[in-house]
């Protein structure tokens, strides 16, 4: 989910591209005399009705919905056969999923040391002591709470099974190629862009610049734009195939906490961390997607998070979270709108393609006055657009409760209004008088917007909530949520779709 901590989302089984799945010879024969079952004629395929007889010679009992997605896959020109490469790909990945289960519930056994067969708290805070992490009762619990799905405060083997699955791919990080280093936690990554002379003509250059994003299987490139790029610094260590490019703007808030830390400013107490703070800002940038979609009639669904989340709880923001080790930007941003919200873009590059907005330096807390930064990310915000209606859409959602706990629909003139208090905000002299007063326009406590909630019913939302700009309000829509909307509607009335 999005901005939430490091702790990939998605049980979901992903695409693994650039990284290399190593199986053993042993294993690569067992897969070629499976193979050689069923490739009677020589030919050096096998039939696809064949495929799921194979699969059971290796061990597998596959679903039949899971044999229809392999075909799929593998089959898309519809010859109705399967050549043995593609037979070993997808074998690899079976078997190596399987070979990954085996080691996580055996790290389980180590956890579960009083034979329980669930991990305690204790259990928990035994294992750090012995890896020597030197972590809170507070953090140690929040790990607890993120795993437990049947509320029994302690975590089973299917939990286990579940966030280990997450937590197994490591959110990819945000590098900078030119310094050949990972900023570090609460290192304002805008900062790095500018230290290495980006460009000048960015539309806010106090607060944002022109970058170039690469997207390698295990790390984000950050780079002013036009400038060196990570396929030409890891030449010939990864396939270039592997990796996908951005042009955009990387902007941050006007109050960015890791601006005022790179300046010196507002560091007087309290602000000043505490020892887990300071751990933190040691680490990395982790980079993170989020989807703004466009409903058939013109609407954008925005989520609130939960009032227990741990960073921007009560807060509007579209689906989104961490990128996964081999996910794309954009195969995340799809991948968290169905697990949080249930609902699904069309596969196979069907539909309308999903676009890259603009990139945002997100921290949280929004403001040092509120505390020490406790997440930092790089996101990129997309668009997508399905035809169904947003009535239709609401009725389909399955919205993860733990992630969301309401659904909204904006139109266009709010989404106008919610952006330009961005503008406001800023002060940039941006915004021309008609802009400013359209923003200012009078919103009376009355005014409301309907949102849904998990039971479907509906809760009104005040609209001045919404329009909020203060960085510990609730209700309020995130400050990268307004500047994904200034976008959106930029690029959608230069394509005239207004």
């Amino acid at each position: 989910s999005t901005f939430k901590k490091p702790s990939p989302g998605g049980g979901q089984k992903k695409k693994t591209a650039g990284i290399k799945l190593e199986l053993s010879e042993e294993q690569k024969q067992e897969i070629r005399e499976a193979f050689d079952l069923f490739n009677n004629d020589g030919s050096g395929t096998i039939d696809i009705k064949e495929l799921k007889v194979a699969m059971r010679a290796l061990g597998f009992e596959p679903k039949k919905e899971e044999i229809k997605k392999l075909i799929a896959e593998y089959d898309k020109e519809g010859t109705g056969t399967i050549d043995f490469n593609d037979f070993l790909s997808m074998m690899t990945s079976k078997m190596t999923e399987k070979d990954s289960k085996e080691e996580i519930l055996k790290a389980f056994r180590l956890f579960d040391d009083d034979e329980t067969g669930k991990i305690s708290f204790k259990n928990l805070k035994r294992v750090a002591k012995e890896l020597g992490e030197n972590l809170t009762d507070e953090e140690l619990q929040e790990m607890i709470d993120e795993a437990d799905r049947d509320g029994d405060g302690e975590i089973n083997e299917s939990e286990f099974l579940r966030i280990m699955k997450k937590t197994s791919l490591v959110p990819m990080f945000v590098y900078c190629p030119a310094e050949n280093r990972y900023p570090g936690f609460a290192e304002s990554l805008l900062g790095c862009v500018r230290r290495l002379g980006a460009p000048p003509g960015a539309r806010r250059p106090g607060r944002s610049a022109q970058v170039t994003i690469d997207l390698l299987p295990d790390r984000v490139c950050l780079s002013p734009l036009r400038a060196r790029t990570c396929e030409s610094i890891d030449a010939g260590l990864l396939d270039s195939s592997a990796t996908s490019t951005h042009h955009t703007e990387l902007h941050r808030p006007a109050d960015c906490p890791v601006a005022k830390i790179a300046e010196g400013v507002g560091l007087q107490p309290p602000a000043q961390p505490d020892a887990a703070d300071t751990r933190r800002r040691f680490t990395r940038v982790a980079a993170a997607a989020a989807i703004l979609l466009e409903s058939g009639d013109g609407r954008l669904l925005l989520t609130r998070r939960p009032a227990g989340m741990s960073a921007f709880p009560e807060v509007w923001v579209p689906p989104g979270g961490h990128l996964d080790l081999g996910e794309t930007a954009a195969q995340a941003a799809a991948r968290e709108l169905a697990e949080e919200v249930g609902l699904t873009l069309p596969a196979g590059g069907a539909g309308p393609p999903i676009r890259l907005l603009t990139a945002w330096e997100s921290v949280f807390p929004a403001s040092l006055d509120i505390g020490w930064p406790a997440r930092h990310h790089l996101v990129l915000y997309f668009h997508a657009r399905l035809s169904e209606s947003s009535a239709s859409l609401t009725s389909a959602a399955k919205p993860e409760p733990r992630e969301v706990d309401r659904l909204v629909w904006i139109d266009r003139r709010l989404a106008r209004r919610i952006g330009g208090t961005l503008l406001l905000e800023e002060g940039d002299g941006l915004a021309d008088d008609g802009d400013r007063q359209n923003s200012r326009e009078e919103t009376p406590d009355e005014e409301t917007v309907p949102s849904w909630s998990l039971d479907r019913s509906e809760v009104p939302v005040q609209v001045s909530q919404l329009l909020s700009c203060r960085p510990d309000a609730k209700n309020r829509v995130s400050t990268g949520t307004k500047m994904a909307l200034l976008e959106w509607l930029r690029l959608t009335e230069q394509d005239g779709n207004c």
